[in-house]
């Protein structure tokens, strides 16, 4: 029991850290006027003051008339859905409903409930997993570092099966970082390349190293692929033993 007490508290420190730390997040409200679904996403046509705006969320059952509250996230424009089979002018790409109702700090609500429940079963059932402690994209390109065993983000998940067990380099720069989380500090990196719908676009690193949130770095550690924490926690990418490296 106390060895199973002890993993469960790692973990939940990892979803606490991993989820992010206290930032502003700006929260939209309006009807839905239209829905839909295709993949892993629900498209809502959202209208709110005579504005309708496109915002596309992880799958969830909404109906049109429905009121909402959904979280800012990333625009984009002329975005073509190949499952819907069309091309939205502009699109955002939000993290999901909540039931704020204004610009709130965004430590992370589930975070707090986990803290708050004392059934381990319940606490499985609600993690948002590894899945919403992704970093937005950032729509900035970086250099690709040089020499042997460099790759880009996107070749790194295309080739991860490949490189399993290999140490490798990449390049970009550090949109989030948790420290001292179960021994080592966990860095989101990215360089523009990789695709958002299936996050792609953001590599996880795990390292001793201290590096600065913003900073643009090259590291080198070793492919892990298909790792799981347990509480959905899963990655089908990570580095581990990260250096800094010139």
């Amino acid at each position: 029991m106390k060895r199973k007490n002890s993993s469960l508290l790692a973990t939940i420190l990892l979803i606490l850290a991993i989820a992010g730390s206290a930032s502003a997040v700006t929260i939209h409200n309006g009807t839905v006027k239209e829905t839909t679904s295709a993949g892993r996403y629900t498209y809502m046509l959202v209208e709110n003051d005579g504005h309708e705006q496109w915002v596309a969320i992880p799958k969830t059952l909404v109906k049109a008339g429905e009121k909402v509250n959904y979280i800012d996230g990333m625009t984009m424009k002329n975005f073509e859905s190949k499952g819907l089979n069309r091309t939205f002018d502009t699109i955002i790409f939000s993290e999901g409903l909540t039931d704020n109702q204004k610009t709130t700090e965004g430590h992370d609500m589930f975070a707090e409930a986990l803290v708050n429940e004392n059934n381990e079963q319940q606490t499985m059932e609600t993690s948002p997993g590894s899945a919403g402690a992704v970093s937005p994209f950032k729509n900035e390109m970086i250099d690709k570092a040089t020499g042997n065993n460099a790759y880009s983000v996107e070749e790194l998940f295309t080739k991860r099966e490949e490189l399993k067990g290999k140490t490798i380099k990449v390049r970009g720069r550090i949109t989030k970082i948790n420290m001292e989380i179960m021994g080592k500090n966990w860095v989101h990196l990215q360089d523009g390349t990789g695709n958002p719908m299936n996050n792609s676009h953001d590599l996880v690193i795990t390292t001793t190293e201290k590096p600065e949130e913003g900073a643009i770095v090259t590291m080198q550690g070793k492919v892990v692929v298909n790792q799981d924490f347990g509480f959905s926690y899963q990655y089908d990418l990570l580095i581990e033993q990260a250096k800094i490296v010139q």
